[in-house]
């Protein structure tokens, strides 16, 4: 994992930064944090299921033929990895919606197709191609209850999508210690819009740090919707975008081991 901080940049000493990952991604960005001199606090909000119907409608869709596979995120490559046979995957295109989910793809030696500049569900609808003449089918892999934009673009581009979940997020549970060492945090990252829907209702609002960093406009939409204020987003929609994003605001800030920040 990279970053714009230079090697040795420890612009987030005495930070404490809280991360809500799901406990089996989390240590990438831990250890970024550690290396530019945070302390994070790991308070995992969401956890990583299989589908309702244990992932035997992604085997099927993945088993049949088509023009391409879309994945929306590296939970669903890595679902769609999972649930089809090495030695027998039929040929497609794969499109992706940012290098996060294709390095996943990558390193089982996968190669992939196309991936949209910035990685939101509308870039890779803009970036996607239109279906030929004789039509086409398209497999949409994706978590359950995702955002429809992604299966209603390509649809409206003519291909015949046929949207399958790949995986659930569900509530991760709790430990109420975890809620006193958030109230002597500095920060909290939200990396999806479900992590921020799980804080409100699980730990709640009164109980946010003061500083709030987002992955990018759709986890800041959400936010702000749940009457979360966001103090800065990446503008790069990944996990280096992200530790960046706090990065330049640690710069214009001091918090000298407190809550309370003021401008530098």
């Amino acid at each position: 994992m990279g970053s714009e901080a230079a090697t040795g940049d420890r612009p987030l000493e005495n930070w404490n930064v809280v991360v809500t990952r799901s406990a089996d991604q989390a240590s990438p960005l831990v250890e970024r944090l550690h290396e530019l001199g945070a302390q994070a606090t790991q308070v995992p909000l969401i956890r990583i299921a299989t589908p309702a119907d244990g992932g035997q409608a992604l085997r099927s869709a993945l088993a049949r033929p088509a023009a391409w596979l879309v994945v929306t995120s590296p939970n669903g490559a890595r679902a769609c990895l999972g649930a089809s046979d090495t030695n027998d995957r039929p040929e497609r295109q794969i499109a992706c919606v940012g290098p996060a989910t294709a390095a996943v793809f990558a390193r089982a030696g996968v190669s992939v197709t196309l991936i949209p500049q910035r990685s939101v569900g509308e870039s890779l609808v803009d970036a996607f191609p239109s279906a030929p003449k004789a039509g086409g089918t398209v497999v949409l892999a994706q978590a359950a209850q995702a955002r429809p934009i992604v299966g209603d673009g390509i649809a409206a581009l003519g291909w015949d999508v046929h949207q399958v979940t790949a995986y659930r997020t569900v509530d991760a549970d709790v430990d109420p210690a975890a809620i006193v060492e958030i109230g002597e945090a500095h920060a909290i990252l939200f990396t999806s819009s479900s992590t921020v829907e799980r804080f409100v209702r699980l730990i709640g609002r009164v109980h946010m740090p003061p500083v709030v960093i987002t992955i990018g406009p759709i986890t800041s939409a959400t936010a702000e919707n749940l009457g979360v204020q966001v103090t800065g987003q990446a503008s790069r929609f990944d996990l280096d975008g992200l530790v960046d994003a706090l990065c330049r605001h640690a710069r214009q800030h001091d918090f000298d081991n407190g809550r309370n920040g003021s401008s530098s």
